[in-house]
């Protein structure tokens, strides 16, 4: 069985093609839709359900909210006052952040017996937009926005 010089002719010139490089990132471009589509209509309801983790996974890359350290510490001094049934029982003695979203408090506790307890408390403070919305809501950017800069 011999092999025409036609068909080996016009397989060379495929494979020619398909070494070309703009043709095969074409190819890979339309394979790449091709896919997203299939994959979006036949998983519509759970593509939707992530659209919001997508549009807070793009904020948070190319514009991240500017980190405030005395907002950051407001909240963290709020919610440890909340800790304790009666604020003006404890005192506090220091406070350093903790990365980003942590600050170690020294303080002072007062017990109803009238000793005197010495503590450091961790208090997380998550004022990231998408820490504060945990996927219970669908926050638009410009809202979460507003919340992280609103002032206490």
């Amino acid at each position: 069985m011999t092999l025409s010089n036609s068909f080996i002719k016009n397989r060379k010139t495929l494979l020619h093609i398909f070494q070309n490089r703009p043709y095969r990132l074409g190819l890979a471009v339309f394979v790449l839709f091709l896919l997203s589509s299939i994959l979006f209509s036949r998983h519509a309801t759970g593509v939707g359900h992530k659209a919001w983790l997508i549009s807070w996974a793009y904020a948070d890359i190319f514009h991240p909210p500017k980190y405030d350290a005395e907002k950051v510490e407001l909240i963290a001094r709020l919610k440890l006052y909340t800790q304790f049934h009666d604020p003006s029982t404890i005192q506090i003695l220091d406070h350093r952040p903790f990365g980003e979203e942590a600050i170690v408090y020294t303080i002072q506790h007062f017990k109803p017996d009238g000793s005197i307890l010495q503590t450091e408390k961790l208090v997380w403070v998550h004022w990231k937009p998408w820490t504060m919305n945990n996927g219970e809501t669908i926050l638009r950017e410009s809202d979460a926005r507003q919340l992280v800069n609103a002032t206490l």
